[in-house]
């Protein structure tokens, strides 16, 4: 750019962005359709902003555009005042901008997206209130082609479905034409499906998407949609990638394979590595190229690298007061330095209030809670924070420069997304252009099922959503909990197995989990939140008496076993200053509850009780991944893993007569573990070895949950009911005309 500041094409008649409209013949700044105060030098550093958006005007091109060679002023203190009125009147600040950003000792850079408007443009509609500006985002290019390709050729489309909404006009627009809003679903090229939450990324522009894409054999691949094309083409070079990025400049996608972080530039050209790590799950790359991270199903917390530093480094730290074991799907905010996260708590209620929402940044391990009981979060201008509750996308105004949640939720849509709920995850996607998609819930729905030890069916017990299946001693009933599938509220069930006869156990209005039995059968101890924490409780089966609390404290606390000779029970719960671990309380009364873990194992939880009492098989990560232990009972003996290879987050189980043990590999095979009922000082195991593969549908991203029949010989199991097609993705042009108001 020469000192002149020579415009690189003639001025337009208007220059459109967000909200605002610079006409530059009556020299008007105009915010949806209303005229701003604004003096003649601010709005003549916004034009030149505006006509070379992206790049850099030095302080000196402002000198020479708005002061003659000849005029004599206090150039510093006079364009620093007039960037100050032009950042009051675009309701911009400096520290997080939206529209001006100051490159110190250089000049400014405007960084939105401008749109040339002819004179027939219309001018932009009313949106809802942001938090602090009333501000439509401009609308991607690809709509209005997309609208004449996709109505035309909709008919001759497989799985390609367009429907229009029309955004709802103040009075004083009553006269202008609406702009209709383009919404369509995508679903897969036949033979081919998506991954149930589907993985996938729109551009920072809005104008493609990339989509994870499995073919008839299970192998996968990363797929892009240009949105003003329908046809969806495969990446070549993505085969095994998952967990799409996009570049902060929407012209790179960074993704996952078992091999490291990947890069593909657009056009697509070949995929380069960008770091030989470990990762699992969402990854989030800001402009300096900064790379955040986590490893799902992993206790760890999120970590940074970048091309040049492939060393990851923690940049969050867990919380112990609210149980904290694990941060995952990182997301940054605008700013690069700031950004969402989900911190997972040991709750005991297996749905969302597994998961928290955190703001945290790459300068500092502080973070802070933003919204309870909810999902991964993305930002969307002009200043609304997206995540899921119970299922449910929501959008909800939120502050860049403070950091705070400023307004209540929105609604964004009927349907319930795809999500994971003990992992804290919705599949969704948001760019800076009001592009939403994302997936709607799959049917989850369940049958319990018998199975022998080869893993043939030999009877069944009933259909819904479950967990937390436990056997009477006598194996003659069950208790689990059921969810209701639109809340996600759970109720402890009593199942008659000799009858075939269900019956509700509980009924609060809160969540009931992790029932267990008590030595003869007559009574249950389970976890529940009824006050804001998750707390234990008993109740007798007949119900005489009512529910008794247990055990009530400032953490929570998720019920594991009743021990045999009936004087204790073994919970996990969060450990003070580091993670969580297992307790024992006796309930007699009149003690503190007794650390059975050691302190340096601080991810201990589903613990079991032998049928003898001497040993304790749990679920540990103290290694970095779940794995099976057992120790002692009582005492400070060491502990010892039974499991190789590692297993899922489910709570082994024993044989009635103590010579098995079992679990569930990270295969999702049943494996049997031998013992010998020998008194000797450590415990008498064998080899580990698989007896059947559990039914498992190839999209599940859940873990599975079993019971045994207190002779080892039969298993009850969850089995999806059939194999399910794709959910399509859904892809709507501006997400603002969707909110329930």
């Amino acid at each position: 750019m020469t000192a002149g500041f020579q415009p690189s094409r003639p001025p337009p008649r208007v220059l459109r962005f967000g909200p605002f409209e610079a006409d530059l013949n009556t020299g008007e700044l105009r915010k949806c359709g209303l005229r701003l105060k604004l003096q003649d030098q601010p709005f003549r550093v916004l034009v030149g902003l505006l006509d070379h958006p992206g790049e850099l005007l030095t302080r000196e091109e402002l000198r020479a555009r708005l002061w003659p060679g000849d005029t004599y002023v206090d150039f510093e203190h006079s364009l620093n005042t007039a960037v100050k009125k032009l950042r009051q009147a675009l309701n911009d600040v400096s520290d997080h901008p939206c529209y001006i950003e100051t490159i110190p000792r250089y000049g400014y850079r405007f960084i939105a997206p401008v749109e040339v408007c002819g004179p027939e443009t219309a001018r932009c509609a009313e949106t809802l209130p942001a938090p602090a500006a009333t501000v439509k985002r401009r609308r991607p290019q690809w709509v209005a082609a997309a609208t004449i390709v996709l109505i035309g050729t909709a008919s001759v489309l497989a799985g390609v479905s367009v429907r229009h909404y029309r955004r709802a006009v103040s009075p004083r627009e009553t006269a202008l034409p609406s702009v209709p809003v383009v919404r369509f679903s995508l679903s897969p090229p036949e033979t081919y499906s998506f991954r149930d939450p589907v993985q996938m990324a729109l551009s920072p522009d809005g104008r493609n998407l990339v989509v994870q894409v499995r073919d008839a054999a299970g192998k996968e691949q990363l797929w892009l949609r240009a949105l003003d094309n329908p046809v969806l083409q495969p990446l070549a070079g993505t085969e095994g990638g998952g967990e799409p990025a996009w570049s902060a400049d929407s012209k790179s996608i960074f993704f996952v394979t078992s091999g490291g972080l990947k890069r593909v530039a657009l056009p697509a050209s070949a995929p380069e590595t960008i770091c030989k790590v470990e990762i699992r799950g969402r990854i989030t790359v800001n402009r300096d190229g900064t790379i955040l991270f986590g490893r799902a199903g992993r206790v760890e917390p999120i970590y940074r690298i970048s091309e040049d530093d492939c060393t990851p480094k923690p940049v969050t730290r867990f919380d112990p007061s609210r149980g904290e074991y694990a941060h995952w799907w990182p997301k940054f905010l605008p700013d690069g330095r700031h950004f969402l996260y989900v911190g997972m708590g040991r709750s005991g209620v297996q749905n969302a209030n597994y998961a928290a929402l955190y703001v945290g940044s790459v300068d500092s391990p502080e973070s802070r809670l933003l919204v309870e009981n909810a999902s991964n979060g993305e930002y969307a201008s002009p200043g609304y924070l997206f995540y899921a509750r119970n299922s449910y996308l929501t959008a909800q105004p939120f502050d860049l420069g403070r950091l705070q949640i400023t307004g209540d939720p929105l609604p964004i849509i009927d349907e319930q997304l795809a999500f994971v709920t003990d992992w804290g995850l919705s599949r969704f996607t948001v760019s800076d252009t009001g592009v939403l998609a994302y997936q709607t819930e799959v049917d989850r729905t369940v049958q319990l099922l018998w199975l022998n030890r080869e893993g043939k069916q030999i009877g069944s017990l009933g259909t819904g959503l479950f967990d937390a299946m436990r056997l009477s001693n006598k194996g003659d009933k069950l208790a689990v909990v059921k969810f209701e599938p639109k809340t996600h509220k759970g109720d402890v069930w009593i199942v008659d197995l000799s009858r075939g006869t269900w019956e509700p156990f509980t009924f609060s209005a809160a969540t009931d989990v992790s029932p267990t039995w008590s030595p003869d059968d007559s009574q249950i101890v389970f976890s529940a939140n009824r006050t804001g924490m998750v707390d234990l409780y008993r109740k007798r089966l007949d119900g005489a008496g009512g529910e008794e609390i247990l055990l009530q404290t400032g953490f929570n606390k998720m019920l594991d076993d009743w021990s045999p000779e009936g004087r204790s029970i073994l919970y996990t719960s969060a450990v003070p200053k580091s993670g969580f671990g297992l307790y024992l309380l006796h309930l007699s009364g009149g003690t503190e509850p007794i650390a059975v873990t050691p302190l340096s194992d601080v991810h201990a939880l589903a613990a079991r009780y032998s049928p003898d009492g001497r040993w304790v098989a749990y679920l540990s990560y103290v290694s970095g991944k779940p794995e099976i232990y057992i120790r002692p009972s009582l005492g400070t003996g060491r502990s010892w893993q039974i499991s190789s290879g590692a297993a899922v987050d489910q709570a082994p189980e024993w044989r009635k007569d103590g010579k098995e043990l079992f679990y569930v590999s990270a295969d999702w095979k049943i494996m049997a573990v031998p013992l010998s009922k020998a008194s000797t000082p450590t415990p008498p195991y064998g080899t580990p070895h698989p007896l059947f593969s559990l039914p498992r549908n190839q999209n599940s991203p859940f873990d599975p949950t079993f019971a045994v029949a207190p002779d080892g010989k039969k298993f009850l199991v969850e089995a999806r009911i059939e194999q399910r097609t794709s959910r399509p993705v859904e892809i709507v042009s501006d997400w603002m005309a969707m909110v329930k108001k």
